[in-house]
């Protein structure tokens, strides 16, 4: 690692007195190859002049974490000029201060693009690419904010740490990078599957030589090279690909369907690039949850956790991807038994009016009440008296309500969280789409499998017992009870992370937010 020298000699703009702006812009253009222009040369003109014209980096540490740092962003590919720094960075016949004010220039960048991260609900981490949406992407000034931060821990020796507090603050972010380091290590050809058919056990195939060579350079299974010719699809083998099936989320049944073998020639590279992602998205992901829960949506998963460990872990089905269930946080403060179903307008125009018009009597049959509002005393309307050939379904002036039975799509219990997307956690009569491996099938909320589990946890912390518990389900009414305690939900979106057992997981990428660097 080269690191920029602090002599007089390695920047002779130092003598130079104080002079205006343009000439301080030239007197630092003039420490740098002709090649290089600086993003930020007004910014750092007099960054360099307020600090005495010294380098503003002097610890080796500091230099790596942030070119490291540098490396993350870059492979999201949302600028080429973060790519431009690492290459000037790379160059060895640029030392001293040219080097520093590079440095300099990609540190300037690096904070833009941090605060530029300003929320969960609009940063492009979590939406799909629009109209080359990312080769848009600019990079403008750093807050002053920030700048002032970089420059005080520069002043106070603190570089290291300033720059270590930029990264994500997450327990899976070193894990993660040094997976990123080692995917970015192998340079060699990627091998691919080409033929188009299904491998099970036994069976014989010219791409089996290169299934074992996929595996061997991910280090899954014990593979050995020794026999790469074999065409057999041996049982060591199958158990190798059961393992890498369960690192990406699929059946481990051990047949090499479409599924598995386009996962097989996702190379290194373009694993790596996820992984980077993920890696920002760690700044909107929880850590070190002592009560809570996180759903995690493109794993079709729900962890509930007390006193810092799981407690209940649990499937879930979440929103399709015409209606994605949002990333955001929210925090339970109301669980209800024998939920009636409030259902939102957009399901009512979409799937319920729709059939309501053709036949009159699937309001009955399904539990449907029209209500003239969503207050407890709002009148209810005889459908008989709407004139529902001339109704207009787009601006429907009623409320629909499906009260208890066999076909409320919330089953026993909801769990209320107060948001704006009108987002919930509940159960679901339907139990069979748990057993699939694709779970995106609701609209939007969140069902979980083990919702009697959790809501018998969350009860019991309001006083209730089994017992009680088991009452008011008897009961043919709802049932609100409010928790003493808010309970902390995230739903979040991770495709790639590392595991407890040291494996790297990667998901599919149900609502394409990872096309916007692919």
């Amino acid at each position: 690692m080269l690191t920029p020298q602090s002599s007089s000699a390695d920047h002779p703009f130092k003598g130079i007195d104080s002079i205006d702006e343009r000439e301080r812009e030239r007197a630092l253009l003039s420490q740098l190859p002709e090649q290089i222009k600086l993003y930020s040369l007004s910014t750092l003109s007099e960054l360099y002049e307020k600090n005495a014209r010294e380098p503003l980096w002097q610890d080796p540490l500091a230099i790596q974490d942030f070119e490291q740092q540098l490396l993350e962003v870059a492979l999201l590919k949302i600028n080429p000029q973060f790519s431009t720094w690492l290459e000037y960075l790379s160059d060895p016949n640029i030392t001293g201060i040219a080097r520093d004010i590079i440095l300099s220039d990609a540190m300037l960048g690096y904070l833009y693009f941090i605060s530029s991260l300003t929320s969960e609900e609009k940063v492009w981490l979590y939406r799909p690419p629009l109209n080359s949406d990312r080769q848009g992407y600019q990079i403008m000034r750093a807050p002053e904010n920030k700048i002032t931060s970089w420059q005080e821990a520069i002043h106070k020796n603190e570089t290291y740490h300033y720059v270590n507090s930029l990264a994500p603050q997450h327990p899976q972010y070193r894990k993660m990078q040094t997976e990123l380091l080692k995917l970015l290590s192998d340079n060699s050809p990627w091998p691919k599957l080409t033929e188009r058919v299904y491998l099970r056990e036994g069976y014989s195939s010219k791409d089996i030589s290169n299934v074992k060579k996929i595996l061997y350079r991910l280090g899954i299974g014990n593979m050995s090279l020794t026999d790469v010719d074999s065409q057999v699809y041996s049982h060591d083998l199958v158990m190798a690909i059961k393992q890498f099936q369960k690192n990406r989320g699929l059946p481990a049944d051990g047949i090499i369907g479409i599924r598995t073998r386009n996962w097989l020639n996702v190379s290194p590279k373009i694993l790596a690039r996820l992984l980077a992602l993920n890696m920002q998205r760690l700044r909107f992901t929880p850590a070190d949850i002592q009560t809570g829960i996180l759903v995690n949506i493109p794993d079709y998963s729900l962890n509930y956790y007390e006193e810092g460990k799981i407690r209940l872990f649990s499937k879930v089905i979440v929103g399709r991807p015409d209606r994605k269930t949002p990333v955001m946080q929210s925090a339970i403060n109301q669980i209800v038994i024998n939920p009636d179903w409030n259902v939102p307008h957009s399901l009512a125009r979409e799937d319920i009016l729709p059939q309501v018009i053709k036949n009159i009597d699937y309001l009955q049959e399904h539990n449907y009440r029209i209500l003239s509002s969503w207050s407890q005393n709002a009148e209810v309307i005889d459908p008989e008296s709407i004139d529902w050939e001339n109704i207009s379904i787009e601006n429907f002036p009623y409320y629909l309500r499906q009260t208890l039975g066999p076909n409320n799509p919330l089953g026993h219990y909801k769990f209320n969280m107060p948001n704006r997307y009108s987002i919930f956690l509940h159960d679901t009569p339907n139990k069979a789409m748990f057993q699939r491996y694709r779970r995106a099938g609701s609209s939007g909320c969140v069902r979980v499998q083990k919702a009697s589990e959790l809501a018998r946890l969350l009860l019991k912390k309001t006083g209730l017992t089994d017992a009680d518990i088991l009452n008011f389900l008897k009961e043919n009414k709802s049932t609100y009870r409010n928790t003493r305690k808010r309970i902390p939900v995230w739903l979040y979106y991770l495709t790639a992370w590392v595991s407890e057992d040291g494996a790297t997981q990667f998901r599919t990428d149900i609502y394409h937010y990872d096309q916007s660097v692919l």
